[in-house]
């Protein structure tokens, strides 16, 4: 006689395969609630200060100029790159339609009593929670194309959904939500095409990655790093010499597509400034927070990664070192590494000729001259990233994740599940070189971590059965791994 969990588990899948088009129905429902239950409790704050994202897009707006400068009504700010251009051309165009947008871009203009820009940024927060709706829909097909089965999909979206935070992004002025959809859409076409050996899908998968590098230009980098990588998938596969030339094609349109995208904004800037990053102020921020961690002494590091441990690590920290150590590895907290990031940036900033880049200066200030010690340092910032998330999925995920791994390269779709997992681990390696890697910015390694709990699902609720005195058959319960290897999962 099955136990309660594994008959749960049998009840949900028969529905499963008896009705997918309700099953589906419930799931987006389920999803959809989910999403918009926490986009709509309240923030979305700013002033004061402001942010870029909304000085540049109140710019655009009204003076159809790129540039955080802040001018008199009849004066032309002069043009700039402070933040990647995706997301203040998204704000103007939405000014455009909505008043109430139009009016909060002007926040240096607000009244105190105006500060709170939840009321004027009601469209923005529900485009916000549509894309997270989005992610989690992108999460379910590219989770079922990796592993084949319906039943895998459905618990990594569940487990997505508990991690991922993605009502918190909604409700954000940042735009969090629109750069992951654009990220899981690229792993998607590429694990798509993959299965379909097409290299204009490289191309359109190679496109949306340079699309969430308008959004995050790390992201950029991975446009030429991934098809590296890549390219040894021929060999990682067995099929060797015989794949290796079409995999080249694929590596070049995949490139191409990426290049398609981002080439006219780097054009723009190496025109006007002499370089073609897609950004200089924000990348500038982000490097100066990551090479603040350079000055940890090499006996923090190993507090760092203790410290750094999803929810509990701050807690294990405090109690066995003391406060002092914790809050040397939290964000604002008086003596925290993390809060020099700004005074380090200043200083870039002030070093920094006319119409040149503070992040080059910041570079060869604290990276150039001791790249040792960033280097040495960028492991404890590695591991931070390689935690992909808060709470218990950061812990329970990083310990499973080889054995799903092990399971994803020996599933339908190996390639893909190479690619895929080269996309998450290379991106908190240059993560960690170039930015703090906090888990928002690793959300393809939280989509692994989601797949290797949901690969242990089954066996946990085995084990539960049998703990609580049931006889579960093998018939009815397979494990994870074996279902969607061959089993009799649905599929």
């Amino acid at each position: 006689m099955a136990g309660p969990l594994s008959d749960l588990s049998r009840r949900l899948a028969d529905f499963d395969q008896r009705r997918p088009v309700t099953a589906g129905i419930i799931l987006i429902l389920i999803i959809t609630a989910a999403v918009f239950s926490g986009a709509y409790r309240t923030p979305i704050a700013p002033p004061p200060g402001c942010v870029t994202s909304l000085l540049v897009a109140h710019n655009l707006a009204e003076k159809n100029a790129f540039s955080i400068e802040v001018t008199a009504p009849d004066a032309r700010p002069a043009r700039g790159r402070p933040m990647p251009p995706a997301y203040p051309f998204l704000l103007a165009g939405l000014a455009g339609i909505d008043s109430g947008v139009a009016r909060g871009l002007d926040c240096a203009g607000l009244s105190p009593s105006q500060h709170q820009l939840g009321r004027y940024f009601e469209s923005l927060r529900f485009l916000q929670a549509l894309a997270g709706v989005g992610i989690l829909i992108l999460v379910y097909h590219l989770a079922e194309a990796l592993t084949g089965a319906r039943s895998m999909a459905m618990a990594t979206v569940v487990l997505y959904v508990i991690g991922g935070k993605l009502g918190e992004f909604a409700r954000s002025i940042e735009p969090d939500n629109f750069r992951n959809l654009a990220t899981f859409l690229s792993l998607l076409l590429l694990s798509i095409a993959y299965r379909k050996e097409q290299a204009w899908m490289f191309g359109a998968a190679g496109a949306c990655l340079g699309i969430a590098a308008l959004f995050h230009p790390i992201l950029g980098i991975l446009i030429f790093a991934l098809p590296a990588v890549l390219a040894a998938i021929p060999w990682i596969t067995g099929s060797g010499r015989s794949r290796g030339r079409r995999n080249a094609l694929y590596n070049v349109a995949f490139v191409l597509g990426g290049l398609a995208v981002i080439a006219p904004w780097c054009a723009r800037n190496l025109y006007l400034f002499g370089d073609p990053m897609l950004a200089d102020r924000s990348e500038a921020l982000l490097l100066s927070f990551r090479v603040a961690y350079n000055a940890m002494p090499y006996s923090d590091w190993p507090l760092a990664v203790l410290s750094w441990v999803p929810s509990y690590g701050n807690v294990l920290t405090q109690f066995f070192f003391g406060a002092d150590a914790a809050h040397r590895f939290a964000l604002l907290e008086p003596g925290a590494y993390f809060a020099n990031g700004p005074v380090i940036l200043a200083e870039g900033i002030d070093r920094t000729p006319t119409a040149g880049n503070p992040f080059f200066v910041v570079w060869s200030t604290y990276v150039a001259a001791d790249p040792i010690r960033h280097l040495l340092t960028s492991i404890p910032v590695f591991a931070r990233g390689m935690w992909g998330t808060h709470g218990f999925m950061g812990v329970v995920g990083l310990f499973l994740l080889p054995r799903m791994l092990r399971h994803l390269f020996a599933g339908p779709n190996p390639p893909a599940a190479i690619a895929v997992a080269a996309f998450a681990f290379l991106l908190v390696l240059i993560q960690s070189f170039l930015t703090p890697n906090f888990y928002w910015m690793n959300t393809p390694m939280l989509l692994l971590m989601s797949l290797a709990i949901a690969d242990a699902l089954p066996e946990v609720a085995l084990w539960i059965d049998r703990s609580l005195g049931g006889l579960v058959s093998p018939s009815r319960l397979e494990p994870a791994g074996l279902q969607w290897l061959g089993g009799t999962g649905s599929r």
